[in-house]
């Protein structure tokens, strides 16, 4: 347990790993608002956590859904399009921190609570 109230894991990502995210027709990929980390872009790691993830926050934006479908990018990929966005990268329940796509081989990630 660190200091910050956050579990921190050590993850490796190789660059091409492909993660879910959903997206709508012009490309966009689906953001939420994190409280501790602030704007966020969902992806998980397998269509079953896509799924399960969903289930927990379809409530609150139920239309969103609805224009985005599931898609998959690399993890790369999504780091650069998180870093356009000024935005952090939650991959199912943790939030990278400290990536940057010059080196996507290892990244420490944070569950938020």
């Amino acid at each position: 347990m660190t200091g910050d109230g956050t579990d921190r894991v050590e993850a490796r990502f190789p660059a091409e790993q492909p993660l879910w995210v959903l997206a709508a027709s012009d490309g966009t990929v689906l953001c939420a608002r994190h409280a501790q980390a602030g704007l966020v872009v969902l992806s998980w790691t397998t269509r079953h956590e896509l799924v399960a993830g969903v289930a927990e926050i379809a409530d609150r934006a139920p239309h969103l859904f609805a224009d985005h479908q599931p898609e998959q990018r690399t993890f790369v990929a999504l780091l650069e399009t998180a870093g356009r966005l000024h935005a952090r990268l939650r991959v199912d329940g943790y939030v990278v921190e400290d990536a940057s796509p010059w080196n996507a081989e290892q990244h420490r990630i944070n569950e938020p609570r």
